[in-house]
C-alpha cells in the first residue's frame, strides 16, 4: 500500500463554497468526459476494479458537534456478489457477507446507522454510475480558493429524463481527483482529503460529511490495499449467518417510493444465446435521497442476476415518505428479461 497526500486540506471550506461554484464563469472543458474519467479513478467498485481491502475508523456527531458513536469499519471486496463488510460501534455491530443468493448477516447487535452506510458509499462509490453520467448533461465551473484550483462539474437542470441528482462534483484541475461533492438542495457536502492511491484508484484517507456546515460523520482510512489472494477465505460466511431481514413498506403511514428514472438491463449474451429468460427479483434499500443501496438478487435465473443488479443500481426514485418526511425503506424491484 502506498499513501500519497494531497496538497490542500479542505475541511474548513464549508458551505461558503457553493455560492463560489455557482457564480463562477464556466470553463471550456468537456464535462461528461471529465466525469467519466473521474468515475474510473475514484470509484472502487466498477467492473474493472481489482479486489481490495479497507480498514477505517469513524465518528458520528449530533447537531451540537458532540460525538454520538465511534468505532471501526472494515471491508474485503471482490465483486458485488463477493464481499465481507464489518461495522462495529459502541451501540451497534454488524458483519455482512455478499453472495449471489443475497446478503447474509452475523454478529448483529443494534441497527447500523444509515449515515454510516452513506459514508461508506461516499468513500468507495462517490460518483454516479456510468449510465447516469451518460444520460446527464453537465456544465463545468472553475473554483479558485487561494492556491486551491478545482473544476466543479454540475448537472444541468434541463437535461431531459435525467435523474434529479443535483450534486456538484469538484475535481483537481491537474487530475480528476474528487475533492468535494456538494448538494445545494440538502446543504450536504462531502470532503475527500489526504487521498490514498490503490493500484490506479484513489480514495479519501479522510472523509467528512457535513450538513449546514456541521460535521455529521467522519471516516479515517487506516489501510487501503489490493486484496491478497490468501485473504479470500474471509468471504465464506459462518454457519450461523442469517439472511438480511427485509424492511417492509407496509408500515403505517409510509408512502412507498415512486420510480423517477430507470435504465434497461443489458441482456447477457450467453444467457440470450442459451434462451434463458425470466424475472429477477431485486431487494434494495431506497434511501432518503432516492438512491438504491444494498442491492442484491433474491430470486431468478443466476445468469441474469448481475445485469439486473447493475440496472437497478442506476435507478432513481422519489423517496418514501413518513409524515411527509423522506425515510429509508426496503423494497423489491422486478426486472424482466424477455426473449424476442
Amino acid at each position: 500500500m502506498r499513501k500519497q497526500p494531497v496538497r490542500i486540506v479542505l475541511f474548513g471550506l464549508g458551505l461558503a463554497l457553493l455560492p463560489c461554484i455557482l457564480a463562477s464563469a464556466e470553463e471550456p472543458t468537456d464535462p461528461k468526459a471529465l466525469m467519466l474519467a473521474a468515475l474510473k479513478l475514484n470509484n472502487l467498485t466498477t467492473e474493472d476494479a481489482k479486489p481490495w481491502h479497507i480498514k477505517a475508523s469513524f465518528q458520528l456527531f449530533d447537531d451540537q458537534g458532540a460525538v454520538t458513536d465511534e468505532g471501526t469499519y472494515e471491508e474485503f471486496w471482490a465483486s458485488p456478489f463477493q464481499f465481507k463488510r464489518v461495522f462495529a460501534g459502541k451501540n451497534f455491530s454488524q458483519t455482512a457477507y455478499g453472495g449471489k443468493a443475497g446478503i447474509l448477516l452475523s454478529e448483529v447487535h443494534g441497527d447500523t446507522p444509515d449515515l454510516l452506510l452513506a459514508a461508506r458509499n461516499n468513500l468507495v462509490n462517490p460518483l454516479p454510475p456510468e449510465a447516469i453520467i451518460e444520460h446527464t448533461t453537465y456544465t463545468t465551473k472553475p473554483l479558485d480558493a487561494g492556491n486551491l484550483k478545482l473544476t466543479c462539474v454540475i448537472p444541468s437542470a434541463s437535461t431531459p429524463g435525467a435523474p434529479a441528482d443535483n450534486s456538484a462534483y469538484c475535481l483537481n484541475q491537474d487530475e480528476p481527483l474528487l475533492r468535494i461533492a456538494a448538494r445545494p438542495s440538502t446543504s450536504d457536502q462531502t470532503f475527500h482529503n489526504k487521498l490514498i492511491r490503490v493500484e490506479g484508484r484513489v480514495i479519501a484517507g479522510d472523509l467528512k460529511i457535513t450538513h449546514d456546515g456541521k460535521a455529521t460523520v467522519t471516516v479515517h482510512v487506516e489501510t487501503a490495499s489490493v486484496l491478497d489472494p490468501s485473504e479470500e477465505a474471509v468471504f465464506a460466511p459462518p454457519a450461523d449467518a442469517v439472511p438480511e431481514p427485509l424492511r417492509t413498506l407496509n408500515a403505517p403511514g409510509v408512502t412507498p417510493p415512486r420510480l423517477k428514472y430507470s435504465v434497461e438491463p443489458v441482456y447477457p449474451r450467453d444467457a440470450h444465446s442459451n434462451h434463458i429468460s425470466g424475472e429477477i427479483y431485486i431487494s434494495a434499500i431506497i434511501g432518503k435521497d432516492g438512491k438504491p443501496r444494498e442491492v442484491h438478487a433474491v430470486r431468478g435465473p443466476k445468469e441474469l442476476q448481475m445485469s439486473a443488479i447493475e440496472a437497478v443500481n442506476q435507478y432513481r426514485f422519489w423517496p418514501a415518505l413518513l409524515n411527509g418526511k423522506p425515510v429509508d425503506v426496503q423494497m423489491t424491484v422486478q426486472v424482466n428479461f424477455n426473449l424476442q
